[in-house]
Parts: structure tokens; sequence; C-alpha cells
């Protein structure tokens, strides 16, 4: 029984429509959730975008992404291969990157996190698109909630190709520091 996996296929029917309203309407959340479903959207966008460049049937497709036993369960597994596809540029898997760090922060610390916490602070500061400067929750949001929106923008059945740089900067205009 994957009790997970059916929640997620349920939770998942209108994602674009869940990430807009997680953008608006993120001061209902905590910072633990709203960084543990920021980055839940965030991976299921990406495993869509993986998604279109197989060729093997959906429940294959899905058995691939599933905990415990997929080759691609895992999050760090999901970025190393969108960015061999050349799903995204190297900036956006070092973002892709932090934000899994940032995350496993909030999902396994022992005492109480926040956005302001400094470990966590400084690392929503090195994610490299942020459109200037922002608190670091801010940050954070508006960079999962960029790169999702991203790799949901080309869906249809054509593979999803080198979305990066020019995602951020249309989104959130120069990259800050050039």
């Amino acid at each position: 029984m994957d009790i997970l996996g059916d929640i997620a296929l349920v939770a998942t029917d209108d994602l674009n429509g869940r990430i807009a309203r997680l953008l608006t309407d993120s001061p209902q959340y905590d910072d633990r959730s709203a960084a543990l479903v920021f980055t839940s959207l965030l991976e299921h966008s990406l495993e869509n975008a993986l998604a279109t460049h197989f060729v093997i049937p959906e429940d294959k497709i899905t058995k691939l992404f599933s905990y415990p036993n997929g080759p691609m369960s895992n999050f760090s597994a999901k970025i190393a291969m969108g960015y061999a596809l050349g799903i995204y540029d190297e900036d956006m898997q070092h973002d892709l990157n932090m934000i899994r760090e940032i995350r496993n922060a909030f999902a396994h610390a022992r005492v109480e996190v926040t956005f302001s916490t400094p470990a966590v602070a400084t690392a929503c500061s090195e994610l490299r698109y942020q459109g200037g400067y922002a608190p670091p929750r801010a940050k954070f949001s508006a960079c999962a909630g960029g790169i999702s929106w991203g790799l949901r923008g080309s869906f249809g059945g054509t593979p999803v190709r080198l979305i990066g740089s020019h995602i951020y900067r249309e989104m959130y205009g120069a990259r800050q520091g050039s």
C-alpha cells in the first residue's frame, strides 16, 4: 500500500492553482510548513518535467519516483537527473540543491527552526535568483515558486528543455550582482 503516493496523486490535480494559492496565502503557514509545502510542490513539478523525457508507461514512471524503492525517489536524484537531461542550467541546479538543503533543515532539525535561524537565513542568501533584497522566507518562496512555475510551463508532451537563467530574468529582473 502506498498511502503517501495516493495522497500525492489527489493533491496534484490542480498543481498550478495550488502553487498560485500558496504564493498568495503563504502567511497562513508557519515557516516549517511553508518550507515543506513549497518544496513538495517544487519536487512534484520536477517529477513532471522529468517524466516528459521518458518513453515508458505512466505506471512505470510512477514507480521510478516512488519511495522507498524507486531509483529517483529522493529529491537529490531528481535534481541530478534534471540537470543531466538539460532541463535546467547549472545556476538553477544550484538553487534546487540549496532549496533541498533548506527543506532538510526544516524537516530534520530537533530544535525550532525558522527562516530567521542564522544557518537558514545564510542558505537563503545563497539562492542565486531572488529578485533583489528580500527577507529569507520571501527569497525562498520566490525562488521555489518561480522554479516550480517554470518547470510546469512547458508540458504537453514536449520534453522540457533548458529553463534557467532566462526564467529568473523574466520573473524577477536581472540576476543579483550582474
